[in-house]
């Protein structure tokens, strides 16, 4: 009886070292597992902030062009609006001096008739 008793723990004994091996595997095989997938995660990691800095870069350079072409279109609204301005002006000087032309030349005409007027009457006052 001691003998079998002994057979039996010799051989729970060598049970639990055959389970006790076969976790020990299988948890160093996760483990090998989970090295690997932490490795992958970490290369995916330093990719991911990798392109992040390179979108960041981009975002500001981005930004700084948005700025400056605002820049350039407010100062190109106000140069516009000078510029109608100045024209609003040179058309109105234009008018202005188209208006005295008119004038003048409707004088000259008036002054050519009186010309002739007086001309006539001269030619009249000799042949008399």
């Amino acid at each position: 009886a001691r003998m079998r008793w002994q057979q039996q723990l010799e051989q729970q004994r060598k049970e639990l070292e055959s389970d006790h091996k076969r976790s020990l595997q299988q948890l160093q095989n996760s483990l090998a597992e989970l090295e690997t997938i932490n490795n992958e995660l970490i290369e995916r990691r330093y990719k991911a902030e990798c392109v992040t800095q390179e979108m960041k870069a981009k975002l500001s350079g981005s930004e700084d062009e948005c700025y400056k072409a605002k820049q350039e279109a407010q100062s190109l609204r106000q140069e516009n609006s000078m510029l109608y301005a100045g024209c609003h002006e040179k058309d109105k000087l234009i008018n202005q001096l188209q208006t005295h032309v008119t004038v003048f030349e409707q004088e000259i005409k008036d002054k050519d008739q009186l010309f002739s007027r007086t001309k006539e009457v001269l030619e009249a006052t000799r042949q008399q």
